[in-house]
């Protein structure tokens, strides 16, 4: 062997080494559960983050794609590391539809979660993506039901018993699993930018009290999320009602049909997750109903030995524009969350400046809301210390 063929045989050899050191620093950046708690490089992973749920149809249209980047330009100024957002916007009637049809899906909408996905990357944040929606917002289980000549009764919970609906949905789990981002070059189920799978936003069986047909449908998508990707952790997306608790209250009784204990305990269930809406109608809890709220949950993850994370709450301005019972909230929300040992939160819901005239009222604006962001952010330092 010469001279020069050795050398090059050398740098090869330093170029394979280099190369498999850099797969394993691949594997190791995503976001795993160890017992009660999110680990990120061996280290114990705490966050408190926001929802955003119109970042993809938004990063679709280049004339809306400016808010996405303000979005995550705001949520890097507060030290937020967390977004949750849609991965889903089902019909043709929807605006930038990802999926009009069945397996038809929109390359422009594609490519603004793309655009999502590498800005997170960029900002060293990390995503929640969830992949349907209980509602009609954004097409939803109904979409899904319309879409399937099996459904004949088209009633809502038959989503999560059809044949054919339980199928696309799982078609469109594999397109989105397998997508390889425009942008980055990546598959999205080897991005490590995307911190979790959630299955679907508040899912509710109303017609089994049991809590039966939503438990099969979880355990069945969540076993097809890890047969095809075995990085990414798996949250479900409930808000965290229960069956036979309490048989005169709705939130423990069944008649949402989930079951928050059992539907975790299944073992391609990563994360117990929850919900916490005390100002509206139903839920109307007032502060110790609230620290109780979030107790029970605690206690339930830790009996699954699983993180807990709180990927929903919010609260309404005041008539007159304040925000003294939404900072209330935060502060007994982030300091019940802290007592317990959560993982993470995402609170409802971080608004570019320009949204307010489509604001529900829960809309959190940077640096506007000052005595809200002041709160959040003091949050974010205590999960540092």
């Amino acid at each position: 062997m010469n001279y020069r063929s050795f050398i090059t045989m050398v740098v090869l050899c330093l170029f394979m080494i280099a190369s498999a050191y850099a797969e394993e620093g691949k594997a190791s950046d995503f976001i795993t559960a160890s017992g009660t708690d999110l680990m990120c490089n061996g280290k114990v992973f705490r966050y408190v983050g926001t929802n955003c749920y119109y970042l993809m149809v938004y990063a679709a249209s280049p004339d809306t794609r400016k808010h996405v980047y303000e979005i995550f330009d705001d949520a890097q100024k507060m030290g937020v590391k967390v977004i949750r957002t849609w991965a889903f916007n089902e019909g043709k009637r929807q605006w930038n539809p990802l999926q009009s049809e069945p397996g038809s899906y929109r390359e422009d909408t594609f490519t603004g979660l793309d655009r999502i996905i590498a800005k997170a990357k960029e900002k060293d944040m990390y995503l929640i993506l969830t992949l349907a929606n209980s509602l009609n917002d954004y097409g939803g289980a109904k979409q899904y039901v319309d879409w399937s000549p099996t459904a004949h009764k088209k009633t809502h919970d038959e989503f999560f018993t059809d044949v054919n609906t339980r199928k696309y949905f799982k078609d469109h789990i594999k397109t989105i699993l397998n997508r390889k981002n425009t942008i980055t070059g990546i598959i999205y189920k080897d991005d490590p930018t995307i911190m979790a799978w959630q299955l679907i936003n508040e899912p509710q069986v109303e017609s089994d009290a049991s809590g039966e047909t939503l438990y099969r449908w979880v355990k069945e998508m969540s076993e097809y999320i890890k047969s095809i990707d075995k990085n990414h952790l798996v949250m479900i997306g409930e808000e965290g009602f229960y069956t036979k608790k309490n048989k005169f209250d709705w939130k423990y009784n069944g008649s949402r049909g989930q079951d928050f204990l059992r539907d975790h305990s299944l073992p391609d269930v990563d994360i117990a997750s929850f919900h916490l809406w005390p100002g509206s109608n139903q839920y109307n809890l007032s502060p110790a109903q609230v620290a109780d709220w979030i107790k029970m949950h605690a206690d339930d993850a830790k009996k699954l030995n699983k993180p807990l994370i709180l990927d929903e709450f919010g609260e309404y301005r005041g008539y007159n524009g304040d925000t003294i019972e939404r900072d209330r909230l935060y502060s007994l929300v982030y300091d019940s969350l802290d007592a317990h040992d959560a993982a993470g939160s995402n609170f409802w819901v971080l608004l570019h400046d320009d949204y307010t005239k489509y604001d529900d009222g829960y809309g959190v604006y940077y640096p506007a809301d000052g005595a809200t962001i002041g709160i959040i952010e003091a949050a974010i330092k205590n999960t540092h210390q």
